[in-house]
């Protein structure tokens, strides 16, 4: 709910460090310039090798636009 969303959104990805496999569907992408970089950086290493993407931006809808491009070509890449 509204009072615990963020804890249990946490609970999940400290979840997945003792079932990784979990996490193979999730894909991250932020911006060097991003308000919400450090968010980035602490999920980062909960996601398999290669699903996190550093690009260059900040925390916009140009910059989502294009980094959903750079995830989905990723993921074709994989499969």
């Amino acid at each position: 709910d509204a009072d615990n969303f963020e804890r249990e959104i946490w609970r999940q990805i400290q979840d997945w460090s003792h079932h990784p496999d979990r996490a193979r569907r999730v894909w991250l992408a932020y911006g060097e310039r991003d308000n919400l970089r450090r968010a980035g950086e602490l999920l980062a290493p909960a996601l398999p090798s290669g699903h996190a993407l550093v690009l260059p931006g900040a925390h916009h809808w140009d910059f989502w636009r294009a980094a959903a491009r750079r995830v989905l070509a990723r993921i074709d890449d994989r499969h």
